[in-house]
């Protein structure tokens, strides 16, 4: 109907008033509303029905502070324990590791000589009729002989220890390309091949660091292409006998590494 109304209770019609009696009727709530605003009263509150102001809540003291939320309680809890941890810091620091051996090879080559000298004094059992030269590495930058040999012990249940008959430094801990000898002393097969009949009665020389990620220091391919040298004259070893773990295992290993150049050891050995 034009000009009315209508107030429906549920879909249903109840009433149809005409259109300038609501006006009417809104008239006194709509400019109460706009006065309330004005006088910063909220628009949902009626002069009839507002409630008497709130009183004023005091300012946090040092009697009653703010409470403490979640986030910030957390945040002055972990301050405090560094705090009271700052002070053992500089003593963590204070052991940093060790620092790296800058002997050359030159200056440790003294002590590898005293070593070729008579290779069979360093052993305790009677020689053995030894083949070739396998090299290796080890695959860790700071590892020991020590740390091989107890891991050999302890994980292979060998109570020879290591599965190495030599291993040379890389001047993490020990001076670049000195050679030490370990499994040597027992004149014993070591377990470093998968195919040990592709080189048998081979001697496993491991190389102390990861060479499939960098290239083999100078000083280290001066130390082993000594230590090849003088096993190749005391046990007649051809140079085609001195080979890598790779080239004997093809594709189940890349021992020692990518980087390392068997013909380089090669040229080293004849160089002198």
């Amino acid at each position: 109907m034009i000009g009315t109304r209508r107030i429906m209770d549920k879909g249903r019609p109840v009433v149809t008033r005409p259109r300038a009696e609501f006006r009417a009727l809104d008239a006194p709530l709509s400019s109460t509303v706009r006065a309330s605003e004005r006088a910063g009263v909220r628009a949902c509150e009626s002069p009839r029905t507002r409630h008497a102001p709130l009183p004023q809540i005091a300012a946090p003291s040092a009697a009653f502070p703010r409470p403490m939320h979640r986030r910030p309680f957390l945040h002055a809890a972990l301050g405090a324990a560094a705090s009271a941890l700052a002070p053992a810091l500089p003593a963590a620091a204070a052991s940093p590791r060790p620092a790296r051996d800058r002997r050359t090879y030159a200056e440790i080559r003294p002590m590898n000589d005293a070593l070729f000298a008579d290779l069979f004094a360093a052993a305790e059992a009677p020689r053995r009729r030894w083949q070739g030269i396998v090299v290796h590495h080890s695959a860790a930058e700071y590892a020991t002989l020590e740390g091989i040999d107890r891991y050999h012990r302890n994980h292979f249940g060998d109570p020879l220890g290591a599965e190495y008959h030599f291993v040379v430094n890389n001047g993490k801990k020990r001076p670049p390309g000195l050679v030490e000898p370990a499994r040597w002393r027992y004149q014993e097969l070591a377990a470093h091949l998968f195919h040990p009949e592709r080189a048998p009665e081979s001697l496993a020389v491991c190389l102390i660091g990861n060479f499939e990620e960098r290239h083999v220091p100078s000083d280290m391919m001066d130390g082993l292409a000594s230590l090849c040298r003088a096993l190749m004259a005391e046990l007649s070893i051809p140079l085609d006998r001195v080979t890598t773990h790779r080239a004997v295992d093809g594709r189940l290993t890349q021992c020692p590494g990518k980087h390392f150049d068997l013909a380089d050891l090669h040229h080293r050995i004849q160089a002198t």
